[in-house]
């Protein structure tokens, strides 16, 4: 849930459900960083565990207030980005009104990789 007041800040706090989605590519990066984790020594279990505690993450962002994360204009004009451990999360607001209701995860990438060649090679609509 998130945490809205009124303008004046009198009101009690007033709670709404905030969500975070994961794109295609999002949802099949997920699957690929446990499949990594596993064929790196680490068991089946510690591999959904913190494909796990991504998610979690993603979500507890979703429902905190406020603009969030690193906007990433040489991507695209709404993308944002935060870390988690050795990752990148690339995620916009779907929707432009306030309090958001949606945090879209466009993407997860390996820090170590070139970012912006693979939103090149990914996301260009030339």
């Amino acid at each position: 849930m998130c945490a809205s007041t009124s303008k004046s800040g009198t009101r009690p706090l007033q709670l709404r459900k905030c969500r975070a989605v994961y794109s295609t590519s999002a949802t099949r990066e997920l699957a690929k960083i446990a499949g990594d984790l596993e064929d790196a020594g680490q068991s089946r279990s510690a591999a959904l565990a913190f494909t796990d505690r991504i998610t979690d993450y993603c979500e507890h962002l979703a429902q905190l207030p406020g603009l969030l994360g690193r906007a990433r204009p040489e991507l695209r004009p709404e993308y944002r980005s935060v870390t988690f451990a050795s990752y990148v999360v690339f995620f916009r607001y779907v929707d432009g009104s306030a309090p958001r209701e949606v945090m879209e995860i466009i993407d997860l990438l390996h820090g170590a990789r070139d970012i912006e060649a693979f939103f090149r090679r990914t996301y260009d609509d030339s």
